[in-house]
């Protein structure tokens, strides 16, 4: 069953979509150093007072990660995701203005300082209650899949 979302207008809406708790599991594929994983996490998304930004925050195993911050820059026409990790590390991306899915892309800075760029990141909402993420890294012509997987809505 396919759904549309009105379309994107203001920074709200990122926050109607998501608002709420989401239950995911995420799909971490075998590396050279581990074994393939799947990782049961909480995302977290609440309007912040005042504002159309939307925080973001999500944990694992009893510990939270980080947190970000998400809303639409109207004078870029692109959605941005300011996410800061609790290791140090710190990622700015963006996404254009889209229905169901956002397609974010940008710089990942590493707690030991070096930048990685190339990265996806997809957000597909399926329905108010579904959502599915895919992190791919690109290098050059290359893809990794680095994490996939599927979140619902408590």
């Amino acid at each position: 069953m396919q759904f549309l979302l009105a379309p994107i207008l203001a920074a709200s809406t990122f926050a109607q979509a998501f608002l709420g708790i989401w239950d995911c599991a995420l799909t971490i594929p075998e590396s050279a150093t581990s074994p393939q994983r799947t990782v049961q996490a909480t995302w977290t998304f609440e309007q912040i007072a005042g504002t159309d930004w939307t925080r973001v925050t999500y944990a694992s195993g009893g510990q939270t990660g980080g947190f970000a911050i998400v809303g639409f820059l109207p004078q870029i026409g692109q959605w941005v995701y300011n996410d800061f990790h609790n290791d140090g590390s710190y990622a700015h991306l963006t996404a254009p203005n889209a229905d169901n899915t956002w397609r974010w892309s940008g710089d990942y800075f590493a707690p030991d300082g070096s930048v990685q760029t190339g990265s996806t990141n997809t957000w597909t909402l399926d329905s108010p209650r579904n959502w599915r993420i895919t992190v791919v890294h690109v290098s050059g012509k290359t893809e990794e899949l680095r994490e996939s997987g599927a979140c619902t809505k408590r």
